[in-house]
């Protein structure tokens, strides 16, 4: 029996995993105290957070933390001392890379992750009462459905560029610099 928790919201099967949300909230807050810090000192900061190359957590803290992505690419949380050194070459500016890393899957969950995860919990013990084991649950248009292990686990879920969060994040400067 399972239940989608992953801070990566990777799953292809998922609408949307426990533990994404907490993950979300620790970025954007580092990017919105890391904003103040790059304008006093006049540099620009690439932002690594974790989350895998799917680039979930990358776009929605981009959105939410009013980032702006300079690098061209699609979507990625891993950004390297290259990327940094090449930025240095282009700007005229000191590039700072602060890496949030496991302090994202540390702390409290959000009230968000605490209320799903109850929901995948009691879902999953009903389906051990019905006993149809091999499953994970999750939550597909507001309701929990449940899907094979093997099904849940076998595909990863990627950023479609022309998906609506894409849409929204190009209309305010948020992409990661990509032309697709």
């Amino acid at each position: 029996m399972g239940v989608p928790k992953t801070i990566d919201n990777d799953l292809d099967a998922m609408e949307v995993t426990f533990g994404f949300d907490a993950a979300l909230v620790i970025a954007t807050e580092a990017i919105d105290r890391l904003h103040t810090t790059a304008e006093s000192h006049h540099s620009v900061m690439l932002i690594e957070v974790m989350g895998r190359d799917a680039g979930w957590t990358a776009l929605h803290s981009r959105i939410a933390g009013n980032g702006k992505a300079v690098p061209p690419g699609r979507p990625r949380e891993v950004v390297s001392t290259i990327s940094a050194n090449r930025l240095g070459e282009l700007l005229p500016k000191e590039i700072l890379v602060p890496v949030l890393g496991y302090v994202q899957r540390g702390g409290s969950p959000t009230p968000f992750d605490r209320i799903v995860g109850t929901h995948f919990g009691v879902a999953a013990t009903d389906l051990v009462a019905k006993q149809q084991f091999g499953r994970m649950v999750y939550l597909k248009a507001g309701k929990m459905e449940s899907v094979l292990l093997d099904e849940a686990l076998e595909k990863r879920k990627y950023i479609d560029p022309s998906s609506e969060i894409v849409h929204a994040a190009r209309a305010v400067g948020a992409t990661s610099g990509d032309s697709a």
